[in-house]
């Protein structure tokens, strides 16, 4: 299916009225292609009921890889004579690209125009030729990069049986209490919570977030460990237990990723971006900020183990020193607690990575499960 679409840009230009140089927000348009295949060709991997969805939700391979239905086609159809080029509502098509671009506008780094446009994203993108922006040199450059990111978002999509598909990570069970909920719950996410910074809706991923020790999660093919997690979870919080969501595997081979490995790196970058926050806390009775009192020996090891992680998309592999990096950084934050207690790494964040270190049955180095804290 070939149709001429427009997409959102950030351009080096000179902003109308003002005539101040800066990153402006517009839409460009070009000719792209979205493929359609015959459904027969995609064989059926998974059916699930989730909570989030009106109907149920089907995995399908397509020549190896995973996708998953969104919808019918009549909100891809919206999108296409449409409007929301900046997914101000949801939108498969725009959504990547629209919070990349906000991102971009809230950083700081470049100067945009409309300057609220990453508040006023109901404004969309204002159209390139009647917007009034005159383009610096650099400008083209500009679209030309936005519009390969949109080709690469439509390249995530494809038609079939008058439904739209979309690239998907493995679905895997995800056991935690979300905020503003009195209960645990289970649910099915995708393994895309180990190496994107959003969901699919566009908020911010909670499972790698500062927060992250608070969940757990497991493969499809575990369904008994993920129930047990959750129940044992409930029972320790004083917390109603609920299993929002199913799923059949009607491909065992699908189910392929190693979570237990992802889940060591997952706890990894939560412990890292936690310590980053509690380093600049004040120490238990006052005076010097954390980092301030921290030994030099754990500040290093805090340094190489978030510098280690940024080189790298934990779905794409995990490097073998992760393992010793990580445990030495646990080792000494263990140490650090014991005189000041739990102010580095949570009690909640140290539980989880007992309970990841103890379900990694190929670990190479023993260290202690359970943490030693001078303090509850």
């Amino acid at each position: 299916m070939r149709n001429v679409w427009k997409f959102p840009a950030l351009v080096r230009g000179i902003a109308p009225k003002s005539g101040e140089e800066r990153h402006c927000l517009v839409a460009g348009s070009a000719e792209f292609e979205v493929r359609e295949v015959d459904i027969s060709r995609m064989q059926l991997a998974f059916k699930a009921d989730r909570h989030e969805f009106s109907f149920p939700v089907e995995y399908r391979m397509l020549d190896g890889v995973l996708y998953k239905n969104e919808d019918d086609y009549e909100s891809f159809d919206m999108d296409l004579s449409g409007g929301d080029l900046m997914a101000y509502g949801y939108s498969v098509v725009y959504q990547r690209v629209a919070d990349e671009i906000v991102e971009l506008m809230k950083s700081g780094t470049i100067a945009p125009w409309p300057k609220d446009a990453h508040l006023k994203r109901e404004r969309g993108a204002r159209d390139l030729e009647t917007s009034g922006v005159v383009m610096l040199p650099g400008g083209q450059s500009d679209l030309e990069t936005w519009r390969a990111k949109f080709k690469q978002a439509l390249d995530r999509i494809v038609i079939s049986d008058t439904k739209v598909w979309t690239r998907a990570a493995e679905p895997v069970y995800c056991v935690g209490k979300p905020n503003g909920f009195d209960a645990v719950h289970l649910y099915i996410e995708d393994a895309s919570i180990f190496s994107e910074p959003r969901t699919e809706w566009g908020s911010k991923q909670s499972a790698t977030s500062a927060w992250g020790g608070a969940y757990r999660v497991f493969s499809v093919a575990d369904h008994d460990a993920a129930l047990r997690c959750l129940n044992e979870m409930a029972v320790e919080r004083g917390l109603r237990a609920e299993e929002l969501d199913t799923i059949e595997i009607v491909m065992p081979e699908a189910v392929s990723t190693d979570i237990d490995r992802l889940e060591m790196d997952r706890l990894a970058r939560v412990c890292a971006v936690h310590a980053s926050q509690a380093f600049t806390k004040v120490k238990p009775g006052g005076g010097e900020t954390i980092l301030e009192v921290a030994p030099s020996t754990l500040v290093t090891r805090w340094i190489e183990l978030r510098d280690l992680l940024r080189t790298y998309s934990p779905i794409d592999g995990i490097p073998e020193d992760l393992e010793t990096r990580f445990t030495s950084f646990i080792e000494e934050t263990d140490d650090f607690a014991e005189v000041y207690g739990p102010v580095l790494i949570s009690k909640t964040l140290r539980d989880a990575v007992s309970y990841s270190f103890d379900r990694w049955d190929n670990r190479l180095i023993d260290v202690a499960a359970t943490g030693r804290f001078a303090a509850a």
